[in-house]
């Protein structure tokens, strides 16, 4: 059984394409099935509710603190995974 990708689910992951994301989809339920501890929500409903939040409460945050930049507009890869990896351990 593989383990997750901890280097995909690092904040500083490159997520420069569509296969490189849909492996980090991979390893973020691989890191759910291993790890459900380390997730706040493991209900898809709250899960998803708390995606919508960050987008629009800490998306701008997060982007001036960790990527050093606005978030990109159009989006790309990376800040779907950082909205997917950030919904896991919101509180």
């Amino acid at each position: 059984m593989p383990m997750p990708d901890e280097d995909l689910l690092s904040a500083h992951a490159e997520i420069p394409d569509r296969v490189t994301f849909a492996k980090f989809l991979v390893a973020l339920a691989e890191d759910l099935r291993t790890r459900p501890q380390g997730w706040e929500r493991t209900d898809l409903e709250e899960y998803l509710r708390t995606m919508a939040w960050w987008l629009t409460n800490g998306l701008d945050a997060f982007s001036r603190n960790i990527r050093k930049k606005s978030p990109p507009d159009p989006p790309d890869w990376r800040l779907f995974a950082d909205v997917m990896a950030a919904a896991r351990v919101i509180e």
